[in-house]
């Protein structure tokens, strides 16, 4: 039986804050406490929200008071940081998203969790 696209991004998203996390750092900032799993563009996009190459690991207090409220901002400090490639790329991505039929997002959604998993895997 295939397992519900709702259900994969669920497990993904699981896997997800700890595989960005384990940087150890703010990567603004540099602290080591209160860290959390930052979404460049918003889970909400479906397309990138599992991808690790859409995450940076903040502070509560970066993550919080400064990515959500100074969006301008945020997205200059990424592509300064990632280059603007990564995050052109990580838009393209979540656009295309919407464009599949649901069996392409939930095979999409299947191998964004196989990824997650392996890469768990591997580092522990």
């Amino acid at each position: 039986m295939k397992v519900k696209t709702k259900d994969l991004i669920k497990r993904s998203d699981k896997i997800w804050p700890k595989i960005v996390k384990r940087i150890g750092q703010c990567e603004r900032c540099g602290k080591t406490s209160s860290l959390q799993a930052a979404h460049i563009l918003s889970r909400s996009y479906y397309g990138t929200r599992g991808l690790i190459e859409n995450g940076v690991c903040l502070c509560a207090g970066c993550h919080l008071f400064w990515a959500h409220k100074e969006a301008d901002q945020w997205v200059d400090w990424v592509r300064e940081k990632y280059g603007s490639d990564v995050y052109d790329d990580l838009r393209k991505k979540a656009e295309e998203y919407g464009k599949m039929t649901s069996s392409q997002k939930n095979d999409y959604q299947q191998e964004v969790l196989n990824t997650l998993k392996r890469v768990m895997e591997f580092s522990e």
